[in-house]
């Protein structure tokens, strides 16, 4: 075990899955604690395990507490049974879940992922506005979670993504652009954001079979949603302007030759606009969103395609070519 390794600390009120966390930790050579309760989590540091069986607070809605502080790794042990637990635990700002009882092999595999780095205080300006889920969204998905439902997976889906292409919906693209926007700024690791659209309005068939081509270009860890009629937004963490470049005109040649087309009968040509952040000038989340969506329309003027660089609202200068 290395001097310098982080402490687990595992939030359960449950004795045998405290005891499995004991074995697995001594396994694994890990330093590890257990507290019985959620008192002063938000305070805690180094990785933190929360069992999502919690008796004096949600886990999700502590989870969510515990990213926006930016403090801890964390991840949420749930029990077999519960297919909806790593997608909630991912939506809250979780690394990933962990099943109880714990095994060693597990816990090894996670403590094995890389660690994000260590915030420099410079790197936190502009970076501590609290994460911001929709209201109703969040209500709806915690009551959910202490309803016993038949199907919580399904009734996730229905909370989280557009009925039409099954991708993510709008309150949740804002959702996690505040979260990546705020881990990029405090990492100095760069967030592009691409907006793609097209004109008029497309069938369910066709919206499905770009939606297909979305998926199939993209990585696990970007973030795919319907931000409106015919636009859509990704988020695409550690990625810069080219790697953006490459990405979208990807998936604009790949809708091409699906020869896709709209209600209208017209062929559905995509506009792909992207804008990076941090250290272009744009501010805020919603700077960066309006810069991906202002590439967009030149693009689209332009007659399709995918323009990047340009300048944010407050940076004088000519786009990059």
């Amino acid at each position: 075990m290395s001097p310098a390794a982080p402490r687990l600390t595992f939030l359960t009120a449950d004795d045998d899955a405290a005891a499995s966390l004991q074995a697995a930790a001594r396994e694994a050579d890990f330093p590890a604690e257990r507290r019985r309760t959620a008192e002063g989590a938000e305070r805690l540091e180094g990785i933190v395990l929360l069992d999502d069986r919690l008796p004096d607070r949600n886990a999700y809605e502590l989870c969510r507490a515990l990213a926006s502080k930016g403090r801890a790794r964390i991840l949420v042990g749930h029990r077999d049974g519960d297919p909806s637990a790593p997608s909630i635990a991912r939506f809250c700002g979780a690394e990933g879940t962990l099943r109880i009882p714990l095994e060693a092999r597990e816990l090894k595999a996670a403590l094995a992922r890389p660690k994000a780095p260590t915030v420099p205080p410079e790197a936190k300006r502009g970076g501590e506005r609290a994460m911001t889920l929709p209201p109703a969204l969040a209500e709806r998905m915690l009551q959910e979670r202490g309803a016993e439902a038949a199907d919580p997976s399904s009734a996730l889906v229905e909370f989280l993504c557009d009925p039409e292409t099954k991708l993510f919906n709008a309150p949740y693209l804002l959702f996690k652009l505040d979260e990546e926007f705020k881990r990029a700024q405090r990492f100095k690791m760069p967030l592009s954001c691409v907006v793609l659209g097209f004109d008029g309005e497309a069938s369910a068939d066709a919206l499905l079979d770009l939606a297909s081509v979305f998926l199939l270009e993209s990585r696990d860890v970007d973030v795919l949603g319907r931000f409106d009629l015919n636009r859509f937004v990704f988020l695409l963490p550690n990625t810069g302007e080219e790697g953006a470049r490459k990405m979208g005109t990807r998936i604009a040649e790949a809708a091409r030759k699906k020869e896709l087309r709209d209600l209208a009968g017209d062929p559905l040509a995509l506009s792909v606009g992207i804008a990076v952040a941090p250290g272009t000038g744009f501010e805020t989340r919603d700077d960066l969103l309006r810069g991906a969506q202002a590439a967009c329309e030149k693009a689209r003027e332009g007659g399709g395609g995918v323009v990047a660089g340009l300048p944010s609202p407050g940076t004088k200068g000519k786009a990059r070519r």
